[in-house]
């Protein structure tokens, strides 16, 4: 028997939309940060520390214009930078605690909204709801795991 995926997948395109923009707007104009830097957070926090180069072509945007977003982030204190001493040439942008700090308020927020629209579904829905998403979140960790190897 064939999965019919499509019906579902396109259900959660539709929404994601709707979803972040009730979220990220607001959040990103109260700690000054745009789409984009907040892509590039997100980047950095997934790999837990990446290179610049891998930033560059990971986002599939130019050298320099990584450049530009991580200088405002350093500037911001959400990332640091460091060169291994074994290649000075190599820059490595982790998160700051302020940058984590962000992120978990960010998780706060995303969590608020998602309590006020789960508040419609059933205690059953609720729990498949559950199962569903534990399935997600460990296909995803074993991506982000794969990611980080060719990191």
């Amino acid at each position: 028997m064939r999965k019919d995926v499509s019906g579902a997948a396109r259900i959660m395109a539709d929404l994601a939309p709707a979803l972040m923009s009730g979220v990220e707007l607001d959040f990103f104009a109260k700690h000054s940060i745009t789409n984009s830097q907040w892509i590039t957070l997100m980047a950095i926090y997934s790999s837990g520390g990446c290179s610049m180069g891998y930033l560059s072509e990971r986002m599939r945007i130019a050298m320099p214009t990584v450049t530009g977003l991580i200088d405002r982030l350093y500037n911001l204190g959400f990332v640091q930078r460091q060169s291994p001493p074994e290649d000075r040439r190599k820059v490595i942008v982790e998160l700051t605690k302020d940058g984590h700090r962000l992120v978990r308020e960010f998780k706060v927020v995303v969590r608020r909204r998602w309590s006020t629209l789960l508040e419609n579904l059933t205690a059953e829905e609720i729990k498949t709801y559950k199962k569903v998403l534990g399935k997600f979140k460990i296909y995803l960790m074993q991506e982000k795991n794969k990611i980080k190897r060719i990191n």
